[in-house]
């Protein structure tokens, strides 16, 4: 994690959705630097949920906040198609709680929001900059929209220190999610079984350590006023077919099996340009696709031997 190292240091950090797959993997990271960091995880210590904004209001003051990195979401496109409620409730609620709060508290000083590609819309051939407009359009895509837009009203009517990020599909190890086709693909692969093939739709792909390297190049360059109220692309410009990824992990993984198809319905391609993080920001990813998955496929492997 040398490649992580920052002027952050001493900071006092509330990190929500610290337990998810990027939440797990930010937090130690920040912790390696010097941090204190404090996760908000739902039914834990501390208790909370930051659909409660007394809970989340509390609990900034009771740790003395200085920075806020808003990770807790509902994350997933098929759930909140079928059950748009729940994920209106923790991706817009949660978000303008966590803004509130952060806004009352004497000692908040830095705030990121993730929002993601799928903010932008359905998808178009040009890869999208940030100052293209959001136009989410199915539930998930709106209520990351919607939480988008409330960070940068912050910003604009309070001054509230707040930037965001933007990221397009991020994988590596830690993510149990296995309708996801990373995770999906490797336990098959290792356990000998054909992966199914859902879709012919072009995803982009960033392995997490970079993720976690865009996530501390903005926070530390958040003690610059200039960053506040920006956004931020972080994309490796990794594009591939389901086909192609599931074929490339097989290889890696030393799979005999072969994929077979499945009629699955598709989403429009999202393309991100990172050049904005990359210019402003010194952000660049590290790993090539092949050292990403290798390193994932290794973690999944130990993973399932436990």
């Amino acid at each position: 994690m040398d490649n992580w190292r920052t002027d952050i240091v001493n900071r006092r950090i509330l990190v929500t959705g610290a337990t998810g797959f990027l939440g797990s993997w930010l937090s130690p990271a920040l912790v390696q630097q010097g941090n204190y960091v404090t996760r908000l995880v739902r039914g834990r210590h501390p208790k909370g949920n930051i659909q409660n904004i007394r809970c989340v209001i509390g609990i900034l003051r009771q740790f003395e906040i200085q920075d806020i990195i808003h990770l807790a979401a509902q994350p997933l496109v098929k759930d909140a198609n079928d059950d748009p409620l729940p994920t209106f409730r923790t991706n817009i609620l949660g978000t303008w709680n966590i803004l509130e709060a952060a806004r009352k508290s004497p000692y908040t000083e830095r705030v990121i929001v993730a929002s993601t590609d799928r903010a932008y819309g359905e998808g178009r051939k040009k890869p999208y900059s940030e100052e293209d407009c959001l136009h989410g359009v199915r539930p998930y895509g709106v209520s990351k929209s919607c939480a988008d837009l409330l960070a940068q009203s912050y910003f604009k009517t309070y001054g509230l220190p707040v930037s965001i990020t933007r990221c397009g599909n991020t994988y590596g190890g830690g993510d149990l999610n296995f309708s996801r086709i990373v995770p999906y693909c490797i336990r098959r692969a290792l356990h000998g079984k054909q992966p199914v093939l859902r879709g012919k739709s072009i995803r982009g792909y960033t392995y997490v350590e970079d993720i976690v390297s865009g996530y501390l190049a903005l926070l530390n360059k958040m003690g610059n006023r200039k960053i506040h109220g920006q956004a931020f692309n972080f994309s490796a410009g990794n594009y591939l077919t389901p086909l192609e990824m599931t074929n490339r992990i097989l290889k890696l993984a030393n799979s005999k099996t072969q994929p077979v198809s499945h009629g699955w319905a598709d989403l429009p391609a999202i393309r991100l340009s990172s050049k904005k993080a990359r210019r402003v920001l010194g952000w660049k990813p590290k790993y090539s696709m092949e050292q990403g998955l290798k390193r994932t496929i290794k973690w999944y492997a130990e993973y399932f031997k436990r």
